[in-house]
């Protein structure tokens, strides 16, 4: 499970849009049964945030992506 949400992170990330807004971020107040466990590795994550190594820029696309993933595996987020 680790290998894929990093494999999708990744993607996620590189991906490109004109969507650059910059004022919307995932934020998640529980976590299920997910690799990630805390607020603090999802710091950042917000519509236009430069990708790890500068792979592109996050999107609102990417954002939703990533919510459905985390929610899916029991998470409780929202992107605000």
């Amino acid at each position: 499970m680790k290998k894929i949400l990093f494999i999708l992170l990744i993607t996620i990330i590189s991906s490109c849009s004109k969507d650059d807004d910059g004022s919307e971020c995932l934020v998640c107040t529980s976590f299920g049964t997910n690799d990630i466990t805390d607020q603090s590795e999802l710091d950042g994550f917000c519509v236009g945030a430069a990708g790890e190594d500068g792979a592109g820029k996050v999107t609102k696309e990417s954002l939703e992506l990533m919510k459905t993933v985390l929610e899916y595996a029991g998470a409780s987020c929202k992107i605000q």
